[in-house]
């Protein structure tokens, strides 16, 4: 099982979002201007519109009999998304159910083998400017795909450190012993 991190979370919306942890692990603990927060306590806490947050230790929850996820609503709201991660179709998904029916009414493939880092946004739905907010998961990186450019950078600087001797001598001859360029 891979683990989601949320390191960032921006609410870009005219309107405050809620948001609360369930889970037994990594819940979160939220920093911004204002006072600092622990989803530990698994209460809604308020994401104030137009405004950044720096999240530690704040894990997308992994599904387990409905026990765990990070619900997301806006105040007030009769309903919420749930969001958590299942592996379902061979592949690794954060999911979104809405909390009162259990549809799933979206899901966003992500890494099944490594770890991976995201940043979670809420914006405004243009569709619907008086509903909820959007909801986007973007994922910064994941193990396997940062260590599949730095090889790609390490065998091309290998590459040209190969080449760049023979090269380099010849410029040398050049500049320093034209007589002998023919």
């Amino acid at each position: 099982m891979t683990v989601g991190w949320i390191d960032h979370i921006y609410n870009n919306t005219d309107q405050s979002v809620q948001m609360q942890s369930i889970d037994d692990r990594n819940n979160g603990l939220v920093r911004w201007s204002g006072p600092q927060f622990d989803l530990q306590d698994q209460l809604y806490h308020d994401f104030p519109q137009q405004t950044s947050f720096r999240a530690d230790w704040c894990g997308i929850p992994w599904y387990y009999r409905g026990l765990h996820y990070k619900a997301i609503k806006a105040p007030g709201a009769n309903n919420e998304v749930r969001a958590f991660q299942s592996f379902a179709d061979g592949s690794n998904w954060i999911m979104f159910q809405n909390a009162n029916t259990g549809a799933l009414v979206g899901r966003q493939q992500v890494s099944k083998t490594v770890d991976y880092r995201c940043t979670l946004r809420y914006e405004p739905d243009p569709n619907n400017p008086a509903g909820g907010p959007l909801i986007f998961f973007d994922v910064i990186n994941d193990d396997g795909s940062t260590q599949e450019a730095i090889t790609a950078i390490r065998n091309e600087l290998y590459a040209w450190l190969a080449v760049a001797p023979s090269v380099l001598a010849t410029v040398i001859q050049g500049i320093f012993f034209p007589a002998l360029k023919k």
